[in-house]
């Protein structure tokens, strides 16, 4: 078989299909898909082609930036969970029935009659949950489960080793719901911390930033936590970071990595290679995040953060530190004496966050 007709797929957590190379490992493919697989970017070494529709409708960039695709990379049948997808009727096969990806529900009932929505897909959590066979959910994070003599250290340590992770065993005691990490049983299910579902920038509608004048963000070392002080959306906010005008920072992009929504949506903002600019002339190596919203009492609208939102940037804390060597986080104001950022109803919750994240300095 030559190189051409061999064509690895790179998946996450999920088993979806979202990088495509060949035998030599050069990209062909890349695919980002809403949270039931419905295909919501599609991207090929030689074309880029926006699926919106599965009436195979192919909304096109303007003229003279699209090639022909390359000849069979867009009929690889299989996607969202490593399922094959049917071009006609735009379904997913999971062996007991179909899943309509744009309904986000199976087509038919649940044949063992599992849960009280028989035609729900994955208890309606498809972050977290997949249905390999269409009959029962499966957590999706799922990574195996304790056998003798196991310790979740070694556990751990194995994991680091094999995926170039950065757990400690706290961490993942956390994620698989061990109250205590020094005793685990045989039959007990280990869960390690995953991605958190995130808005991509194209799905904020960001617009593009000026990369060269960009600088990289060095060897990371800790998290910065913020407030935006307001409700604006990300683009409103990176408009008022990126503009020229009277009011506005003139900045290269965004000036945060990520920010967080108070129902919990966590949007990707400047990427992670970069500095971003949240803190004054101290950005090197330092990750910054913004919960949405006013939490300074006596302010706009003095404002809490909301559960969902504070266990959203947990995990996200989780598993950034997985991946990076994070040996403190603070405030904004810890760095910048000049700023009540994140506000006084945020910065008392820091403690706590630190403590649920096992980073001790700030």
């Amino acid at each position: 078989m030559s190189d051409k007709s061999v064509f690895p797929s790179l998946t996450y957590h999920l088993q979806s299909a979202q990088f495509i190379t060949n035998a030599k490992g050069e990209q062909y493919e890349h695919i980002e898909y809403t949270p039931y697989g419905e295909l919501w970017t599609y991207k090929s070494k030689t074309a880029m082609l926006f699926l919106t529709t599965y009436n195979n409708f192919l909304a096109k960039q303007p003229a003279g930036l699209i090639e022909e695709t390359a000849p069979g990379i867009d009929k690889l049948p299989f996607r969202f969970t490593g399922k094959e997808l049917d071009e006609e009727t735009g379904l997913y096969y999971y062996g007991a029935r179909y899943l309509d990806p744009k309904y986000s529900r199976f087509m038919s009932c649940d044949p063992i009659i599992f849960g009280l929505n028989i035609y729900s897909y994955g208890g309606n959590n498809p972050i977290t949950y997949n249905d390999p066979t269409g009959l029962f959910q499966e957590d999706s994070r799922y990574s195996g489960i304790v056998e003798k003599d196991d310790t979740l250290a070694k556990i751990t340590t194995d994991h680091n080793k094999k995926y170039g992770t950065n757990y400690s065993y706290d961490d993942v005691a956390q994620s698989s719901d061990i109250e205590d990490p020094n005793k685990i049983e045989p039959g007990q299910k280990i869960i390690f911390p995953d991605e958190p579902a995130m808005e991509s920038r194209q799905s904020w509608g960001a617009q593009d930033a000026r990369i060269g004048e960009m600088e990289s963000i060095g060897d990371v070392f800790n998290i910065t936590i913020h407030s935006t002080d307001s409700n604006k959306t990300p683009a409103q906010i990176q408009q008022k970071h990126m503009g020229k005008w009277w009011g506005q920072n003139n900045w290269p992009d965004i000036g945060y990595h990520f920010l967080i929504g108070q129902d919990g949506t966590i949007y990707k903002g400047v990427d992670l290679q970069y500095k971003g600019i949240h803190v004054l002339n101290s950005n090197t190596g330092r990750i910054g995040i913004a919960l949405m919203g006013d939490f300074q009492p006596g302010w706009l609208d003095n404002n809490s953060p909301t559960d969902i939102q504070i266990e959203a940037l947990i995990d996200l804390i989780l598993f950034l530190k997985a991946h990076y060597d994070i040996k403190s986080l603070g405030g904004h104001r810890d760095y910048k004496s000049s700023t009540l950022c994140p506000g006084d109803n945020v910065y008392p919750l820091l403690p706590n966050i630190r403590r649920r994240t096992g980073i001790n300095g700030k």
